[in-house]
C-alpha cells in the first residue's frame, strides 16, 4: 500500500470519527429519544405531543439525519413534545443523583442539564440562572470548592459521568452534608 493511500485512509477515518462534542450530542439525543419512546409506550396522559416529537424524529432519521440533527428537527416541529420529553429526562437524571448532592448542587446540576441543549429554550427564559446558581455554590462552599463542584457538575452532564457526581457525593458525605 502506498504512502498516499495510507494517508488517504487516515484522513477518511478521521472524518468518520465523531468529535467528542458530536458524540456527546448524539448521546444526549439518544437519551432524549429513549425517554420519549418510554413516555409514549407508558401511555402517559397528554403524550400526543410526545408522539408527534417521536414521529418527527423518526422522519429525520429516515432522511439520514444524525441523531442530534434529528432531535433538533423534531424539537422545531414539536416543541411542546420536546419540552415534555426533556423535562421527563431531567427528572429521571435528577432522581439518579439526588442522594449524592446538596440542594444547591442539585439546582445547579438541573440547570446545567438544560444548558446542555444549547440553542433550545427548554426551561423558558433561563438566562443567568446557571451563573446565579454557581454563585450560590461559591457562597456555600467557598471560591475554590464552589468552582470545582460547578465544573465537575458541568462535566458530569456533558460527558454523562456519574463517577463525577459520586465524587461530589463522597465529598458531601465526608463533610456530613448528606447521609445514606
Amino acid at each position: 500500500m502506498s504512502k498516499r493511500s495510507i494517508l488517504g485512509n487516515q484522513l477518511r477515518q478521521a472524518n468518520e470519527t465523531p468529535s467528542a462534542a458530536e458524540a456527546t450530542y448524539d448521546y444526549l439525543g439518544g437519551s432524549i429519544y429513549n425517554t420519549a419512546k418510554n413516555i409514549e409506550a407508558a401511555g402517559v396522559a397528554g403524550n400526543e405531543y410526545v408522539k408527534q416529537f417521536n414521529e418527527h424524529y423518526e422522519e429525520a432519521r429516515a432522511k439520514d439525519y444524525g441523531i442530534w440533527d434529528s432531535i433538533k428537527s423534531a424539537a422545531s416541529s414539536s416543541y411542546p413534545g420536546f419540552k415534555q420529553v426533556t423535562n421527563a429526562w431531567v427528572d429521571q437524571r435528577m432522581t439518579e443523583v439526588a442522594k449524592n448532592l446538596t440542594s444547591s448542587q442539585q439546582a445547579y446540576y438541573r440547570a446545567a442539564m438544560f444548558e446542555a441543549f444549547a440553542g433550545f429554550d427548554v426551561a423558558g427564559s433561563n438566562q443567568g440562572a446557571l451563573d446565579e446558581l454557581k454563585q450560590r455554590l461559591i457562597d456555600e462552599e467557598g471560591e475554590q470548592e464552589g468552582n470545582n463542584i460547578a465544573k465537575l457538575l458541568i462535566s458530569a452532564v456533558g460527558q454523562n459521568r456519574a463517577d463525577l457526581v459520586n465524587q461530589i457525593g463522597n465529598y458531601n458525605r465526608a463533610l456530613g452534608r448528606i447521609n445514606y
